[in-house]
Formats: C-alpha cells, structure tokens, sequence
C-alpha cells in the first residue's frame, strides 16, 4: 500500500488507543448492522406524494433506540403536513456529548446528516423479495432503503452505540440529523430544521452527507447541480381522434418537448467537475388525462427535471421555459401553465481545501488504501440546503449506485467500512482551527428551561450533589445537562461557567 506522504493525523497518544478501541469494535459488529438494517427496512417511509403516511413510525422508532444512551440528548423540528394522519413531518437532531470531558468540551462537531424516508417500491412482482422486508444473501442486504439512505442511519447509530461505551470520548462530539422529506421536499426537514435552530450548528463543524458515491469510497461530492422541476400544462380541446377540430393538448406538448434542445444552446456552459458537464433539460413523468384510446383529452400535463451547472439561475431558466411555452401556444392554439414544484437553493460548492474534504480524505487513505477525488453530483442532496446556509459539507458513501431500483442491497462489509471511516474523522483534529470558535458567549439556539435552571443554581454556588438534590435529577442526567450547557455556552472550564452563570449568562439571567 502507498503511504501518504506528510506528518500523521494530530492525535494523541490516548486517542490513538481509543481510535483502536473504536475499529475493533466496529469490525465486530455485521450482526448489529444486519438488525438495525431489518429495523428500518420493515418501516417504509414513503412520502404522501408516493401513497405514503410519512416517516412517523420510523422517527418513533429511532427516539426509542437513541434513548437507551444517556449521553444523547434528542430535539424535535417537526414541520406540519396536514397531508398525513400525524400532521407533522419529523426530524431529529441527536447529539452525544463525549466521555468526562467536561472540563475541556469539544469545540467542533461531526453532523451526519441523514434522511428517514424512501423511494417507493414500484410493483412488487419486480423484486425478487419483498421490498420491505430485509432479505439477505451473501454479503449483501436487499431492501428498500438499504442504501437510500439506512446506510447512512446505520453508520450514525453504530458510532453512538460504539462512543457511549468508551472510557473517555473523541476530540469532536458526535451529532447526527434524520429528517424527512429528503426525497421530495427539503423544505420539509433539513430546512425546517436550519430555520428552526438558526444556531444549531457552527461554521466550523464538520458536515458528512453520506448520500452518494461508489463502492469503493474513492469519490466526495463538493458540488450539486441545482435542481429545478416543473409541471407543464397543455390546455386544448377534448376530441374524438377521428373528428379532431381543435388544438390538440398532446400533439403541443410534444412539440414543447422537441423544442429543449432550444434550452440547451441557452444554457450551454460546462463545468468539467460533473460527469454530465453541461445543464440537463429532461421531461419525465406525464398525468394520464385521456378517457379511451381514440380520444385526444383536454389537457396533457406533463413535468420537466432540470440540473443547472454552477452560474445560471433558477429565474434564467422559468423564464427561458415561459418563452418556449409562449412559442408553442402561438403555434399549437393551445394554452401553456408552468407550475415550478422543486427548486432546490442556488449554492456555492464546498472548497477541495475546506477541512472536512480534507480529513475525509485522509480517513479515507488511512482505512481503505485508497485516494479519493473530489467531483460535482447531478443529483441534489441536503448538502445544497448546508452549503446554502453557509457550511462546507461533503456528501460521501460507499454506495454501490443502487438506490431507487428494485432490488436495492448494499454491502455488509461496505457498512462497516464506511462507519470506521466516518469513526477516524473523530479522531483527527490536523486540519480543524485551534482554540474555540470565535462566537458570542450565549450560545444562539439558547439553553432549555431545564438547562437555566441548572445554571442558575450553578450560579447561586450550588454543587453538583445539591442541584441534583434541588432538582431531582440523576447524575447522569446533569451530566448531559452540564455538557449541553458548556457546548452553548463555549465555557472552557468549570471556573469559567462558574463565573457566566453568577453573571447571567453574558447578560442573560437563568429563570
């Protein structure tokens, strides 16, 4: 095996130990990665504009496994959907605060940021077993799900099960995001919950999207296509085929369909870092309106993907698609509806040089013997609505470019793999700022009713065994509860708490 030329990840001599602790564990766990997988894939997430009812019986299901580990703490950003029995859509932030260290609390975080739902099926007589229950063969796993985007659940899950069991924790803490509607809607999770809790996350965390990329871990997206779907309308007259008088609904939207080669000399930029390296304009799904083979309906409604390269905008192109539209109704007699459905944020890629591309890669040499290079993705992932926000996020997995079809499986061993890899960037702080992150003193997602309280009889001079006393909580309880305070507060130590609780918090008295 090659060896990477430069100086060895920044660790010390304790955390080399317990990295080594970490791999052996992870390397032993293939029963654990086949039961959570049987789990997830034996609750279908579908999305109700898939026939579905939502990602509630999976997120019920994943708060219950998360609260077996009392160093996770778990927060809800539900977004309402009046379009399924539960009326809310959920997501999930679960953070775990790592060891005793709460003298010295991490500075930076790891995100996993993952999503609870799944494509649907399809007719079930395509698979070779039933698409929601797990059916295994070899080493390999075949589900719905399995690899749309359980893999990435699967590898969050493990480090939690596997940190929580340490003696003392990495020098990052651990977080993880499960949201809904990644499939059709991110306005439904990761930016709900980025509107939600503004301060949630730090510019200099890092942010793992494991939601695409080959088998072998030797590809990291750092740029999407922006993504832009719309529903197209051809309004005509209804008629019988053998005695057509009227503009024909269908005829015009195959006329609009052969007219996107037009879209393609409009936007003809390419952009070497994507495989497709040029703007795609492609018509896909159609609602079937005619009643009878011969009759020509009324209306034709059909939908159009486009994936714009970095530099054009999202109103370049409606208004290109407008043009078009008008050209067709002249032409056809007919009357011409565009209804933009999706449209994913314009954002800027992820620099090659930003930490977590960095760190990944070299996580990525260290476990698998292999170098890996950055590309851009066709596909949209919840790394657009990150980078939109402000933070450098990879999107990286070891996927096998399964996803969507039937038979979808993914590789036991790739599961492990991938998990040890995301386990090293905990490990390896060489390329991360020094110091605290500069922020104000009060954190700006704030502190929980419970959390004040803690602090306020901190400040008053309380000990520990006196405020679990007062409030009758466990030690481990106020354990998490200090923790999640020095992480909001950026305290350096118990002193230094000490003196921002006597103040108020930077000015903010606990009640």
């Amino acid at each position: 095996m090659a060896q990477e030329a430069g100086p060895g990840p920044d660790r010390s001599a304790v955390h080399e130990r317990l990295l080594e602790t970490v791999l052996e564990d992870l390397g032993r766990r293939e029963r654990a990665v086949v039961k959570l997988h049987r789990e997830l894939v034996s609750r279908p997430a579908l999305n109700p504009e898939h026939g579905g009812q939502g990602e509630n019986d999976k997120a019920r299901w994943l708060e219950g496994w998360l609260a077996k580990f009392d160093l996770v703490r778990q927060e809800r950003y539900d977004h309402p959907d009046a379009r399924i029995p539960e009326g809310v859509r959920p997501n999930i932030v679960a953070v775990m605060e790592p060891g005793d260290w709460v003298a010295e609390p991490p500075v930076h975080t790891l995100w996993i940021v993952t999503h609870l739902d799944v494509a649907a099926p399809g007719p079930t007589e395509t698979w070779e077993s039933q698409p929601f229950r797990l059916r295994l063969q070899g080493d390999l796993m075949f589900g719905r799900g399995v690899e749309d985007n359980h893999q990435a659940i699967v590898s969050a899950l493990l480090l939690f099960e596997t940190f929580q069991r340490l003696p003392a924790g990495p020098p990052l803490r651990l977080g993880a995001v499960f949201t809904s509607g990644a499939l059709t809607d991110y306005r439904l999770g990761i930016q709900a919950v980025l509107e939600r809790n503004p301060g949630l996350f730090h510019p200099d965390d890092l942010f793992v999207v494991p939601d695409y990329g080959d088998e072998n871990g030797e590809m990291i997206s750092v740029a999407e296509k922006t993504n832009l779907w719309v529903r197209i309308t051809m309004t005509g007259r209804a008629a019988h085929a053998g005695f057509c008088l009227g503009p024909n609904a269908f005829k015009a939207a195959a006329a609009f369909v052969g007219s996107l080669d037009e879209m393609a000399v409009r936007f003809p930029a390419r952009d070497r870092l994507f495989t497709v390296p040029t703007s795609t304009f492609i018509p896909t799904a159609s609602e079937n309106r005619s009643t009878g083979a011969n009759h020509i309906p009324a209306t034709f409604v059909f939908y159009l993907d486009a994936r714009l390269v970095p530099g054009y905008t999202h109103e370049a192109v409606e208004q290109a698609l407008r043009k078009l539209g008008r050209k067709v109704e002249k032409e056809e007699g007919v009357a011409v509806t565009l209804e933009v459905v999706e449209r994913t944020p314009n954002a800027a890629p992820t620099s090659p040089e930003a930490p977590v591309v960095r760190l990944l890669k070299r996580a990525i040499f260290e476990e698998l013997g292999r170098k890996a290079e950055t590309v851009g993705s066709g596909g949209v992932t919840m790394a657009s609505s990150l980078r939109a926000a402000g933070f450098q996020a990879a999107v990286w997995s070891m996927q096998a470019a399964g996803k969507n079809r039937c038979d979808e499986c993914f590789s036991i061993r790739a599961q492990i793999a991938q998990t040890k890899v995301l386990a090293r960037l905990m490990f390896d702080r060489r390329s991360l700022k020094k110091g605290r992150p500069p922020a104000s003193r009060e954190h700006p997602g704030g502190l929980t009713p419970k959390e004040l309280e803690v602090a306020g009889l901190l400040g008053r001079g309380f000990s520990n065994e006196r405020i679990m006393a007062e409030l009758g909580i466990a030690k481990n309880t106020l354990r998490v509860h200090l923790r999640s305070i020095y992480r909001k507060t950026l305290a350096g130590g118990r002193r230094e708490l000490l003196e921002l609780c006597a103040a108020g918090l930077g000015g903010k008295k606990p009640a």
